[in-house]
C-alpha cells in the first residue's frame, strides 16, 4: 500500500473537483432548485406519519368540523354518592333517530356561538336541596378524530335536560358550556347505556356492587324494554336481598319503591342483614299502610348504627316537596346523630302523618 502511494501520489485538480462538487449539491435540491421533497416515511403534521394527519380546526366552526351523525357515544360515567362506573359504549349517532340527530346538531351550533362570544353564559346548574349526587356523564367524540370532546351530564331533576362540557384539543381554547333540552338524544343515550350495561353483566362476567347501583339508576326512566326491566329488578332484588355488610345496594333501590311490585319482593331474600328488611318495610309504607312505616320508625331505635339506612328510607317516603316545613324545622342529618335527631322529629309526628296516592306520605309538624 505504501508502494503505491509513493507511485500514485494524490494530487486533486482544482476545477475538476470544483465541478464535481457543484454536481454533487445540484442533485441534492428539488428539479426547480427549490426544497428537497419530503420523504414518505419522514413524520409530519406534529410528527405523525403521513396520511394519518388529525383535523385542525383553526377558524372554522365546530359545525363544519363535525357534524351531529358522525359522532359516536364511546362511553357513560355513573357517580352516585363516590361510587363511578365506566359503561363502555360504541353507539353511533348514525344510527340515533333523526331527531336525536336534530337535537344535538343545535347544541353543537349553540357551541359554535359561546365560541365566537354570540351565546350568553349558561346559568349555574339547578340542584335541588338534599338531593342525591347521581349522575349520569356521556362522553362522545366525532368518528375520524378526537379533536372535539364532547360531555353531556344529566340535570339533576330535570330528565329532558342536558349540561354540555366541550373541550376542542387546540392550545388556548377554553372548554364551552351550555344547556340545551335533548329529550330524545338522552332516550337514545340511555337505551344504549341501559343496554351495554347489562352486556357487561352477563355471565361469565361478576357484576360489582356499582353495576347494580348503575342498573338501579335506570329505574323508572323508560329505557329498558320489558324484557330488561324484568331481567334487571330480578337481579336488584337478589342483590338487595344478600346486602351483608354493604346495604349501599338496598339503600339506592330506595329511590324506586315505585318500580317493584309484589311479585318481585317475593324474591327478597335477607341473609339476616338490616338493610333488607328496611327495604321491604319502605316499600310497603309506600303502598299507603301505616303499620310499616310505624314499624320502620320502632325498629330505627334497635339500630342506631344504621340510622343512616333509616332516614334515606324515611326520606323516599316523605317527599321534600310535599313537606317543605318538615325539612325547614328538620333537615335530615349529615352523620349518624343528625340521622338520628331526624327520625326522632317523624317519630313524634307519626300520628299526623297521612298518605296522598301518588304523592308519598306528608306531615304536618
Amino acid at each position: 500500500m505504501i508502494a503505491l502511494q509513493e507511485r500514485y501520489p494524490f494530487r486533486p485538480r482544482l476545477p475538476a473537483a470544483t465541478a464535481l462538487l457543484l454536481l454533487l449539491l445540484s442533485s441534492c435540491g428539488s428539479p426547480s432548485g427549490g426544497e428537497t421533497p419530503r420523504a414518505q416515511s419522514e413524520p409530519v403534521d406534529g410528527g405523525r406519519p403521513e396520511g394519518q394527519s388529525f383535523l385542525r380546526i383553526g377558524n372554522r366552526s365546530i359545525t363544519e368540523v363535525a357534524r351531529a351523525e358522525s359522532f359516536i357515544a364511546s362511553r357513560c360515567l355513573f357517580y352516585d354518592d363516590g361510587f363511578l362506573t365506566h359503561i363502555t359504549l360504541a353507539t353511533s349517532l348514525r344510527e340515533a333517530p333523526q331527531g336525536a340527530q336534530d337535537e344535538l346538531s343545535a347544541l353543537l351550533a349553540d357551541l359554535q356561538r359561546r365560541r365566537t362570544g354570540t351565546g350568553g353564559d349558561p346559568a349555574p346548574p339547578a340542584i335541588e336541596a338534599g338531593a342525591s349526587r347521581r349522575r349520569r356523564v356521556y362522553q362522545l367524540h366525532p368518528a375520524n378524530d378526537w379533536i372535539i370532546d364532547l360531555s353531556l351530564e344529566e340535570s339533576p331533576g330535570v330528565p329532558t335536560t342536558v349540561r354540555v362540557v366541550c373541550k376542542l384539543r387546540i392550545k388556548g381554547e377554553k372548554d364551552l358550556v351550555a344547556d340545551a333540552r335533548a329529550p330524545i338524544l338522552l332516550k337514545y343515550l340511555r337505551k344504549k347505556t341501559a343496554e351495554g350495561l347489562l352486556a357487561q353483566m352477563d355471565r361469565p362476567r361478576v357484576p360489582l356492587d356499582r353495576h347494580f347501583q348503575a342498573l338501579a339508576g335506570f329505574l323508572g326512566t323508560g329505557a329498558l324494554s320489558e324484557p330488561e326491566l324484568k331481567r334487571a329488578r330480578r337481579l336488584l332484588i337478589a342483590k338487595a336481598g344478600k346486602a351483608g355488610k354493604n346495604p349501599a345496594i338496598a339503600a339506592t333501590l330506595l329511590d324506586h319503591l315505585d318500580s317493584f311490585d309484589p311479585s318481585d319482593l317475593a324474591a327478597l331474600d335477607s341473609d339476616g342483614s338490616i338493610a333488607p328488611r328496611v327495604f321491604y318495610l319502605a316499600w310497603s309504607a309506600n303502598r299507603g299502610l301505616k303499620k310499616p312505616l310505624g314499624e320502620l320508625l320502632v325498629l330505627s331505635l334497635e339500630y342506631h348504627g344504621d340510622a343512616l339506612l333509616f332516614q334515606r328510607a324515611l326520606t323516599a317516603l316523605f317527599p321534600r316537596k310535599k313537606n317543605k316545613r318538615l325539612y325547614a324545622l328538620h333537615p335530615p342529618g349529615r352523620d349518624r346523630e343528625g340521622a338520628l335527631a331526624f327520625i326522632r322529629s317523624l317519630r313524634e309526628m307519626l300520628a299526623r302523618a297521612e298518605y296522598q296516592s301518588g304523592k308519598g306520605w306528608t306531615v304536618e309538624p
